[in-house]
């Protein structure tokens, strides 16, 4: 009989691998939560919770100073996952990225797009060109 494959991570489903990577972020551990966030990409790129590894790996190089880093994440999530629930997120914080980064036509238009949403990034998106934009 040939031995039974192991899943990845010692078989852990990938929602219980998304969960403890959450976890990490949670606790302020960005380093681990990021490695594990992305190793889920890497044995589910398509798995119901990729589109959410790719967020939370956007939003760990948003809070460590990562502009650039950040902006691939969201990118690979607008590009790779169009229609997750997280894209209208994804798509507000690329935009505030961008203004950030300086490139204040992308920023205005990714923000006008979710300001004119009904997702709910919108109040977030239309409170942020107020503040930056007017």
């Amino acid at each position: 009989m040939p031995p039974k494959p192991q899943g990845p991570k010692d078989g852990k489903s990938e929602r219980d691998r998304y969960q403890a990577s959450f976890g990490l972020a949670r606790n302020g551990d960005y380093g681990g939560a990021s490695e594990e966030f992305k190793s889920l990409l890497q044995d589910f790129p398509n798995g119901q919770y990729a589109p959410n590894a790719n967020y939370w790996l956007g939003e760990i190089a948003l809070v460590q100073g990562n502009l650039e880093e950040a902006r691939e994440w969201f990118v690979a999530l607008l590009d790779g996952y169009p229609n997750s629930s997280k894209v209208w997120d994804g798509r507000y914080k690329l935009g505030t990225v961008y203004h950030q980064l300086g490139d204040q036509q992308k920023a205005r238009n990714l923000l006008e797009q979710v300001a004119a949403s009904d997702a709910r990034a919108s109040n977030l998106a239309k409170k942020y060109l107020q503040e930056n934009f007017q």
